[in-house]
């Protein structure tokens, strides 16, 4: 299925016309149903072909930008590529990893490496990337895991004690814990590792720019508030309703990376309009509700007192929580039209179309200039 959806694509790309409508929405549509028509089995082939496609879009829609002087909105403005990257690059290699490998902390890592680099970016107006990055040694080390995949035959290999695996004997001042840690493990403790130091960094960055403008440096540490006030809704939420977690989690996936993907929306649209700082998500606010409404029945049995629970367990929460998917989807789609309809229409220019093509203007033997 994978050499299909690129097949398509490849037939796709050569027909590209940039004042086509289909030009700029063919990559979002090939990466809806690269994510979530295919199966499990092929969900890993389908990630790379979106990836390629994508690539493909943006060398494209830059040589018509080279040749005709000017190229549709969504395809090069830098608000595009931000936005597109967090709500359908980091969004759909979640939803193609975690099902299959269930490893939430993967899940905060991506998100937080989003999020840590837009705050970056919105106080230092520069566009820095880890020691670490996704589109660059992240891309890579997939391409590895797949080939390798592919070679030993299955997702089991990945489940054995990495150590061993690779042939290196145990030393007697290894714990015995460590040797025995299969490549999941690993992979978490290096993902941490590499999340710690990228976070670091970006803070460090921020405020070295903040004291050299001579703004207050701290200030901006309350940047990363929204992002880990959300997340402890998320831990809580999940730890009151593990059947959400066991039996739902690829709805909720989707929830929080829509989540994630409104805050870092926000940050890039207030970056480019010289706007405040977005503290606020009102996307948090339903997991907010789901759990005080959980802790009345708890509180009640444990201390006497708290208040009836409106939703109760079962079918009830689980309807909840698409509900709040479905409000997430709301929020988050009319949020990306406004911000779209406003610039296209400030700018004066058309979204997936070249509303005003680039005349060269040249001039006539009277030195006066014409098109």
């Amino acid at each position: 299925m994978g050499v299909l959806v690129m097949g398509y694509w490849s037939l796709l790309v050569p027909d590209f016309r940039c004042g086509g409508w289909y030009s700029s929405v063919s990559s979002e549509l090939l990466a809806i149903s690269g994510g979530f028509v295919l199966t499990e089995d092929v969900l890993q082939t389908s990630h790379t072909s979106v990836w390629s496609s994508r690539r493909a879009l943006r060398s494209r829609c830059r040589r018509v930008e080279h040749q005709l002087g000017s190229a549709p909105f969504l395809c090069c403005n830098e608000l595009w590529p931000g936005m597109e990257d967090c709500a359908c690059a980091v969004w759909l290699y979640v939803v193609t990893q975690v099902p299959a490998l269930l490893l939430f902390a993967d899940f905060f890592t991506a998100l937080l490496t989003f999020y840590v680099q837009t705050w970056d970016e919105y106080h230092t107006h520069t566009l820095t990337l880890g020691l670490v990055s996704g589109p660059v040694e992240g891309i890579l080390t997939l391409c590895i895991v797949y080939a390798i995949t592919a070679v030993k035959g299955g997702g089991s290999y990945w489940q054995q004690p990495m150590l061993p695996a690779l042939g290196l004997p145990y030393i007697e001042s290894l714990p015995k814990a460590a040797y025995t840690m299969d490549f999941g493990d690993f992979y978490v403790l290096y993902g941490g590792l590499v999340l710690a130091y990228n976070t670091i960094e970006s803070v460090r960055n921020v405020l070295k720019a903040r004291r050299d403008r001579g703004d207050a440096p701290n200030d901006a540490l309350l940047g990363l508030a929204p992002f880990f006030g959300s997340w402890a809704l998320i831990i809580a939420y999940l730890s009151l309703h593990p059947e959400i977690l066991h039996q739902h989690l690829v709805p909720f996936v989707l929830l929080v990376g829509l989540m994630n993907a409104y805050s870092v929306g926000q940050m890039i649209t207030a970056h480019l309009t010289k706007s405040e700082f977005p503290y606020q998500n009102v996307l948090a606010l339903p997991l907010l509700f789901g759990i005080i409404d959980t802790l009345g029945p708890i509180l009640q049995a444990r201390l006497g007192f708290g208040w009836p629970s409106a939703l109760g367990d079962g079918v009830y929460q689980v309807a909840f929580m698409f509900s709040c998917l479905g409000l997430a989807v709301g929020v988050y789609g009319s949020f990306v039209v406004d911000v779209i309809v406003s610039i296209c229409d400030y700018l004066d220019i058309w979204c997936l179309t070249i509303k005003h093509p680039y005349v060269e203007e040249t001039e006539n033997a009277g030195g006066k200039k014409m098109k």
